[in-house]
């Protein structure tokens, strides 16, 4: 009896063991309809695949496939009778996506995919992304080509309904004319533009945030670049090349002083930093003029991505003169990203760079604050010692070594405290009531 059980348990894991991971490592090459065909019954009870190429020129549909939810990538390339992935509907995810070499003529039939963890590639004639409709995240798009063999005919954008946030496009390709259809698009790394000969318009991009470098180098007609994801992106720090473009798109400079910049920076920012401090991460910012300028959301994020508003600080209305403002986040003691959003009164908004604090070595953490019935001290000295006095300077509470744990503050009148541990001096607010 237990030897049965003992068997039915092993082959219960392994069952497990056999569908924990994708099946055909390295890879599965397709090279015929019957390839196609017998996929199932090769590779029995699988639906998850690590890699799938898929070439020959008899393939004219995907119906031996359409069990298959996850792919670590699918590459086709010369399939002249290859329509689209009519048949990959159960398809949820993929690593990456690449279509070369009139690999399929249409990308629709993906109706369930919803992200693109590494690479879209494309190269072979597409005109658009239908298909992609369910897609919310793509890691890179890279389309490529050339006058000589333009390989991407893709126009625009369009067919990205619900596509939230992209990692990297990098394009190099004469067919492009403008990135219409990424207007839900919230979030982007980089911008990588390569001798964009067709390219008319930024038209697209608008909204985006755009978070890392951006390259645009030979970018067609573009005569104004002066859209707010490029004007926001090119007032913060990082990496930016611009060059063998149209007047007014070829320096940072150039850029910022375009029409389209001015209008979207109705307060001139012309500094933004922060650093740790015992009391929390300080932020400060100065600005040179404003106007209708309702004031400042301090926003928070722990990834650079997501961001939470922490705070507010009210703007000049209407200035013509430096002005200096601070935030002090006092609840963290660590590293944190910062950006601002101005707002007008009108509504509209500017988003600022993003800035990033750091704790510095050996500093001392004080937390919360206000401190609610206990206090918290971090010091990699714990020998420091430390002293607790009043609002008169009397000493309420000492010791020659730093808690271990907590330190109970509970029996304290609520007020202003000073607290000194080592050489260090924090003002804590002690609310028991």
């Amino acid at each position: 009896m237990k030897k049965c059980i003992l068997t039915a348990l092993l082959a219960l894991l392994s069952a497990f063991s056999l569908h924990a991971q994708p099946c055909g490592y390295p890879g599965i090459t397709l090279t015929s309809q019957a390839d196609v065909d017998n996929l199932a019954a090769n590779y029995p009870g699988c639906t998850e695949l690590f890699a799938l190429d898929i070439h020959g020129t008899n393939i004219t549909n995907l119906n031996g496939l359409s069990h298959i939810t996850y792919i670590g990538r699918i590459s086709l390339s010369n399939n002249p009778l290859l329509q689209d992935f009519a048949s990959l509907g159960a398809l949820k995810k993929v690593g990456s996506l690449m279509v070369t070499d009139n690999g399929v003529k249409s990308l629709e039939g993906l109706i369930s995919l919803d992200s693109i963890v590494n690479t879209l590639y494309i190269r072979t004639p597409l005109h658009n992304f239908k298909g992609l409709e369910s897609v919310k995240w793509i890691n890179k798009i890279f389309m490529q080509g050339s006058y000589v063999s333009p390989y991407a005919f893709n126009t625009s954008f369009e067919g990205f309904d619900s596509l939230e946030g992209i990692g990297t496009i990098e394009l190099n390709t004469p067919s492009v004319e403008s990135f219409e259809g990424l207007e839900n698009v919230k979030t982007l790394g980089s911008l990588n533009l390569l001798y964009m000969w067709a390219l008319t318009s930024l038209e697209g991009l608008e909204n985006v945030q755009i978070t890392g470098s951006i390259s645009m180098v030979g970018v067609g007609v573009v005569d104004n670049c002066g859209v707010t994801s490029i004007c926001t992106r090119l007032m913060g720090d990082g990496f930016v090349k611009l060059q063998e473009n149209l007047a007014g798109c070829n320096s940072r400079a150039e850029v910022l002083a375009s029409p389209g910049c001015l209008a979207v920076f109705p307060v001139e920012l012309i500094f933004f930093g922060g650093a740790s401090s015992p009391e929390g991460n300080k932020l400060i910012w100065q600005t040179s003029s404003e106007t209708n300028n309702k004031g400042f959301a301090v926003e928070r994020s722990f990834n650079a991505f997501s961001f939470e508003e922490i705070g507010f600080v009210a703007g000049a209305d209407d200035s013509n003169v430096n002005r200096e403002y601070a935030f002090t986040d006092r609840l963290i003691n660590g590293s944190a990203y910062y950006r601002l959003k101005q707002l007008d009164w009108d509504g509209t908004s500017t988003y600022s760079k993003i800035v990033v604090v750091k704790p510095g070595p050996g500093m001392t953490k004080v937390y919360p604050n206000p401190a609610r019935g206990q206090i918290y001290i971090e010091q990699k000295n714990a020998a420091s010692g430390y002293s607790l006095l009043d609002r008169q300077g009397f000493t309420v509470m000492e010791s020659k070594v730093l808690p271990v744990g907590k330190l109970d503050v509970s029996a304290l009148p609520d007020d202003l405290y000073m607290l000194k541990v080592g050489q260090e001096t924090f003002k804590v607010v002690v609310k028991n009531n």
